[in-house]
């Protein structure tokens, strides 16, 4: 939620892009390379970018998408 507070995005959540710190229960994000920065929460995305498996399935058809929506999907994936 701190990250869609920045109005960013980050298109692809997936195993290899964040680290689990166990001594302080923390997860961090590590890989901001298809990160986006959106001007509103209801703005459509039409880019087709991720990994396949994690995408969201709007996102996989290359359909219009809410980023937002998309990215906690994906994080539903990991």
């Amino acid at each position: 939620s701190f990250i869609h507070m920045a109005d960013l995005v980050l298109a692809t959540d997936r195993p290899d892009s964040l680290m689990f710190f166990a001594t302080q229960p923390v997860l961090k994000i590590i890989d901001f390379d298809l990160a986006a920065r959106v001007a509103r929460e209801d703005e459509l995305l039409t880019l087709f970018q991720g990994t396949e498996g994690y995408m969201a399935p709007e996102v996989c058809r290359g359909e219009p998408f809410l980023p937002f929506k998309a990215d906690l999907f994906s994080c539903g994936q990991v």
